[in-house]
């Protein structure tokens, strides 16, 4: 059986049979480096008193794989700020996880051969492709460290998948084709992101973006421009359906994110964003199975079913996805084995 098969059975068997999640989603860290200006995530503090340890973290892991799970994806905040970040990717590795990073680049150059050998999928969040990424991001060279971080990946582990995510807003709408361009010459495909304006576990309240959210007729015609070069063959991930949502501004879904996707906070919480962020389970008090073998979590993913307000590609492909549309589907296989 080829790897593109044994991925639609093991979503046949999560949705069909099982019923089980199969991405553990490790919001690891608040602490970040950078200060972009529509960030729901990060918080101020330097400390990671409110951090899981490595030991309970490589304990979470191992609970998620026991319980069936086939990958984690680490992001923040700035993962890479961790120290322990390189023993947290080699031991989800030993652990038999595939095992990917959202990072904003800064640190890989420094970091790249710890963490190479255990990746199975970077992504690095790149607005503008120039040094004008520096200004999104408030911290000078982050361009040049995320391109060259990018290169020694790629070196150090040929085989880890490397994608570009871009984050669709005002300051970047008229470089739509420079990115294009970049992913182009780097020969890494890239997902353009479209903005949340609300997170449950960092605010119960929307976020005022006026400066950065598209408009109407602006988020149209990027969107258009996004969808021609797609049809021109550029290596774009988002599918046709998630562009056409915001061409035709009909955002509307069924969300079945919560039924691939477990998210696990920097604390160790799980939180139900169908209640305003109630803890679901403290992962530090109670094991992982408990939360996921009950009809409570069941219910949520139910409940969630009903909300499209996440219009990021995470949360909408993976609902395409779970309906096993053929694009999502096919670019999952290509992102994941």
């Amino acid at each position: 059986m080829n790897s593109e098969k044994k991925l639609l059975k093991k979503i046949i068997n999560a949705r069909f049979i099982k019923r089980k999640p199969l991405i553990l989603s490790h919001l690891i860290t608040n602490r970040c480096n950078a200060n972009c200006p529509g960030c729901l995530w990060k918080n101020n503090t330097k400390s990671t008193e409110n951090e899981l340890d490595t030991g309970t973290i490589i304990n979470l892991y191992q609970q998620a794989k026991d319980y069936g799970l086939m990958a984690v994806v680490i992001w923040g905040g700035e993962p890479l700020i961790r120290n322990d970040i390189d023993v947290v990717l080699s031991s989800a590795k030993r652990i038999g996880l595939l095992t990917s990073i959202i990072t904003n680049g800064f640190y890989l150059p420094e970091k790249h051969s710890k963490i190479a050998p255990f990746l199975d999928l970077l992504l690095v969040s790149i607005v503008i492709p120039s040094p004008k990424n520096d200004d999104f991001f408030a911290i000078p060279g982050i361009f040049e460290k995320a391109t060259k971080g990018i290169e020694l990946i790629k070196r150090a582990n040929p085989n880890c998948k490397i994608n570009i995510i871009s984050l669709v807003n005002k300051l970047n709408r008229g470089y739509i084709k420079e990115i294009v361009q970049f992913s182009d010459n780097m020969n890494i495909p890239v997902t353009f992101q479209a903005m949340n304006t609300i997170d449950y576990g960092s605010t119960l309240t929307e976020r005022d973006f006026s400066e950065l959210c598209l408009n109407e007729n602006e988020e149209i015609k990027t969107f258009e421009m996004i969808k021609k070069f797609k049809k021109q063959g550029f290596q774009i991930t988002n599918s046709i359906r998630y562009l056409d949502s915001f061409i035709s501004q009909n955002k509307i879904y069924k969300c079945h994110y919560k039924k691939i996707v477990v998210r696990v906070e920097p604390d160790g919480k799980i939180l139900d964003c169908t209640k305003n962020g109630d803890i679901l389970l403290d992962i530090k008090r109670e094991p992982l199975s408990k939360l996921l073998k009950s009809r409570e979590f069941k219910a949520f993913q139910k409940r969630a079913e009903n909300c499209h307000i996440c219009v990021d590609a995470g949360a909408m492909e993976s609902s395409f996805l779970w309906e096993l549309q053929k694009e999502p589907l096919n670019n999952a296989y290509r992102m994941l084995l």
